[in-house]
Order: C-alpha cells, then sequence, then structure tokens
C-alpha cells in the first residue's frame, strides 16, 4: 500500500473515533427529556431573541436527537408563558432546529420565572408531552434578569427539583441579574451559569452540553476528559477593547477552557452577594434564610406558608344545616389551616364570612395581627348561616374597607355541605369572583351536593382546588393536601 493511501486511512480513523468519542461524550449513548424556559420579557431587544434562539439550536445540536435518546421541548415566559413545542413534537434533529428558528419573541411585561417554571413542572414533564419513564429530565432556565419575584420563583425551582425530580441549570445573561438566585433556581452552584451578554452565550455551549450529559450519570468511560480538579472557575467574558474581562460563573471547566479563570477570582466566586441596599425588609430576610450557599448545594427554606408571597386569604363556612357541633369541628379544621400559615400584615392576612347571626359576624382582614389572634377568635364563634356565600365573598369579604391588599394574592376557601338552592345564579357569582382574581377553592362534606356542580365553582384546575369528604370529622385528614395546594406559591 503507498504510503499515501496509508497516510489516508489513518487520518480518516482518527476522524472516526473522534466522532465516535464525541457521540459518546454527550451524553454517553443515555437518553434524556431536556427543556429549555426561554426569557421572553420585553427587557430583550429583538436581535439578542435570536442570539438566545440561535444558542439552543447550536446546544442540541451537540446531542442524538430521536424518540429513543435525546428529546428536546422549548417554552417562553414573560408575565405569561407560551408552550413552543413538547417534547414529543420534534423527532429529528433537522426538524427540531428548524422549529428553534421558527421560535417568535412575544414580548411580556414582566419577568414571571416562577410562572415558567410552574408551568414546567406541572405540564412539560408529562407522559403526554411525550416525557419518558426513568429517563432523567433536565430543564435549563435562561434570563436576563432578576424574576417578578425572588422567593416565588425559589420554591417553585425547589418543587421542580424535590418533587419531579427535575435537573435544572440556570444561564443569566447581562449585569441585570441576580447571581444569588441563579444558583438558587439550579439548587447546585455547579449548574449555574452567567455570561456578559448574549454574545457570549457560544462561549459556555460546550460547558453546558458536558454538564447536561453529567445529569444523566453517563458510564465512567465517557468522562475520559474530566481530568482537572473541579475546584477549577469558569470565566465567560466578552472583551472590550481595553478592560479586562469581569463576569464570571459559579460552575466548573475543564482542562481545555481552565486558562480563562483568573485566580484572583476564584476565592470569591461563591461568596459574592448581591444584596438590596436595604437589608431589613421581609424579602432580604427570606432571600438570605433561601440562599444560604453550601460547598455545592443552595437548601430549600423551611420558611412558613406566606412568606414566598403576600396573601388575603377568606375562609367562609355554609353551616345552615350543620349545627353548633359541625361547625365547631369546622372551625377547628380552620384552626389547623391556619396554624401553619405566616399571619402578619406582610404575610398572610386571614378573614372569615359568618353572617345573619346575631352574636357574630367573622372578621375582616387586619382586624388580627398574628395567628394567635385568628385562633382565639375562632374559638369564641358560634355557629352561623352563609347565604349567598359566593357573592358576599366577593362583594364584601376583598374590600379595601376590611383591609384588603392590593398586591396580595386573594384566595377564598369555601366550606360547604349542601348543594346551592340557586346553581345558575352561584355559577355567575363564581365566575364573577374568578374575573375579580379570587382563586377559589371548595371544601364540599357529606354527599348531598353534585360534584359536578360544585366543580364548576371553584378555579381551574378542578383537581387542585376541590376537597371532598363524607362527614365533618374526615375534615382533618386532607388537611395536608388542601395546605399543600393553598400554600403552592405563598
Amino acid at each position: 500500500m503507498r504510503p499515501s493511501m496509508m497516510l489516508f486511512f489513518i487520518a480518516f480513523g482518527v476522524f472516526i473515533i473522534a466522532a465516535i468519542a464525541d457521540t459518546d461524550y454527550y451524553c454517553g449513548g443515555k437518553p434524556a427529556d431536556i427543556v429549555f424556559l426561554l426569557d421572553a420579557s420585553a427587557s430583550i431587544w429583538g436581535p439578542d431573541f435570536k442570539k438566545q434562539t440561535k444558542f439552543v439550536e447550536d446546544v442540541v445540536s451537540m446531542f442524538q436527537i430521536s424518540p429513543d435518546m435525546t428529546q428536546v421541548g422549548v417554552l417562553t415566559y414573560s408575565h405569561d408563558v407560551n408552550l413552543e413545542f413538547p417534547l414529543n413534537r420534534h423527532k429529528t434533529k433537522q426538524g427540531l432546529v428548524r422549529a428553534i428558528q421558527r421560535i417568535p419573541h412575544r414580548p411580556g411585561f414582566a419577568t414571571n420565572t416562577a410562572l415558567g417554571i410552574k408551568y414546567m413542572r406541572n405540564n412539560m414533564f408529562t407522559k403526554k408531552q411525550g416525557a419518558r419513564e426513568n429517563v432523567v429530565r433536565v430543564a435549563i432556565v435562561m434570563t436576563d434578569g432578576k424574576s417578578s419575584n425572588i422567593l416565588l420563583t425559589l420554591w417553585q425551582a425547589s418543587r421542580a427539583r424535590r418533587s419531579a425530580h427535575i435537573n435544572i441549570f440556570s444561564i443569566g445573561i447581562g449585569d441585570g441579574i441576580h447571581k444569588r438566585e441563579l444558583q438558587g433556581i439550579a439548587g447546585n452552584r455547579h449548574h449555574a451559569f452567567t455570561v456578559d451578554n448574549y454574545a457570549a452565550l457560544g462561549s459556555i455551549r460546550e460547558i453546558l452540553a458536558i454538564e447536561t450529559c453529567r445529569a444523566t450519570d453517563p458510564p465512567t468511560r465517557s468522562t475520559r476528559r474530566a481530568t482537572v480538579p473541579v475546584t477549577t472557575t469558569w470565566t465567560t467574558t466578552t472583551p472590550p477593547p481595553s478592560t479586562h474581562p469581569t463576569t464570571t460563573t459559579s460552575t466548573t471547566m475543564r482542562a481545555t477552557t481552565s486558562t480563562t479563570a483568573r485566580p484572583t477570582t476564584t476565592t470569591t466566586t461563591t461568596t459574592t452577594t448581591e444584596r438590596p441596599t436595604s437589608t431589613t425588609t421581609p424579602t432580604t430576610r427570606m432571600v438570605d434564610r433561601v440562599l444560604k450557599t453550601e460547598p455545592n448545594l443552595v437548601p430549600v427554606s423551611d420558611a412558613g406558608c406566606g412568606s414566598r408571597q403576600a396573601a388575603d386569604v377568606l375562609f367562609a363556612h355554609d353551616s345552615s344545616k350543620a349545627g353548633a357541633a359541625k361547625t365547631r369541628l369546622t372551625f377547628n379544621f380552620i384552626k389547623s389551616i391556619v396554624g401553619e400559615f405566616d399571619v402578619d400584615p406582610n404575610h398572610i392576612q386571614v378573614g372569615l364570612l359568618s353572617n345573619n347571626c346575631p352574636r357574630s359576624t367573622g372578621f375582616s382582614f387586619g382586624a388580627h395581627k398574628n395567628k394567635f389572634d385568628v385562633l382565639n377568635s375562632l374559638n369564641a364563634l358560634e355557629s352561623s348561616s352563609m347565604a349567598q356565600l359566593i357573592h358576599k365573598l366577593r362583594r364584601h369579604g376583598f374590600q379595601s374597607s376590611n383591609g384588603k391588599r392590593t398586591m396580595a394574592k386573594k384566595i377564598g376557601i369555601i366550606i360547604v355541605d349542601s348543594s346551592s338552592e340557586k346553581p345558575l345564579t352561584a355559577l355567575e357569582e363564581a365566575e364573577i369572583a374568578r374575573s375579580q382574581g379570587i382563586e377559589i377553592f371548595i371544601i364540599a362534606i357529606g354527599e348531598s351536593f353534585s360534584k359536578k356542580e360544585i366543580k364548576l365553582l371553584c378555579s381551574s384546575p378542578a383537581t387542585e382546588h376541590l376537597f371532598t369528604v363524607r362527614n365533618y370529622e374526615e375534615l382533618e385528614s386532607i388537611r395536608a393536601k388542601v395546605l399543600e395546594k393553598i400554600c403552592d406559591e405563598l
């Protein structure tokens, strides 16, 4: 064989081996379901949004796309959420790339990262959307600023990681980000990335793909390149004409790019904190509690219900047929729920509708400044009739004169033991209440009501807002479920 021909086969063999090795590295031949959450808020200029989608296109091009290997879904978020396509929509790399290129920019007026993560947790990793059993779940959250509600965002991210077993990576772009929030979203400082601007996104493409694949726990043979200790800092910059790069991320880099890390920043990357000027506000105190950074993991806050979002919670009880003993069981149940709230003027306020009884008219928002006053007042209440319950809840309960706060979430919890005498009127009142921003939960007791009818009265989805028990004695059995749903965003 001629030397030139031998050299050709050697070169070709090296190329094939390298290609196989790279394919094996991403992601070790193991399948993964990956969802991208793209920031579409109005702070993002149109061309920068295109750079964001181009980055997604470049990242997914590094994976084996097929129904048996890696699947990719995308949603965009701002003040609301738009599903661009689910995991099972595009089965080839070519089709997936074309779909990413067609994603439109719908500028929104807020950065509701919490809503995006909640939607992702509840909808993206479902069988209907193409998620597979026993396949690693990965979410990549991209943002160019702080979320509208940092505490709520961290709470939703925590639930996604812990209850839905989703591995989350966060990417912050520009100088408007909150680095500690990014770490809190990811839950692991090695999964949080920052870049100076959208033009610099390409510089983290490979390391993001590598870290994503590490989440799938690939075989040992596919990690042969990881030869440098994981304490090396990954630095990403777009060099300006006459200044040194200053933006750093909180993740780990490999030997091929570890030369970009500045020694002077490696000891301060994980300790730099961005805090508001005032450190005495409740929100700032809670951010500090949530973001106590350990070497690798940001723990979940053990804060009570109401620490993430202020809410006005109004209980309404129809005791027309209950009697004193059953009403007392209802009040005991309400007490057990309120006992888990952070009740004060800055967090949760509690009200109670209990009218048509000369000895008791309930109490309004702001009447009690702490949970102990609320519990004592509940102890003193007598049973009462609750005519036109939903009407009074929306017309009288949530009024500024009764202590309602403008920015607080409005929650109505209605406890009933019989069907409405005027179902159409009740339905109309419920629709008006929901249109006024009141989230309605219904706890139905007994079997003397139409479940189909009662489902139409509560907020959607009914599976998360309607609870049923056979009798008053069983109320305590649903306490944990009720608390979980009510406190989901509080």
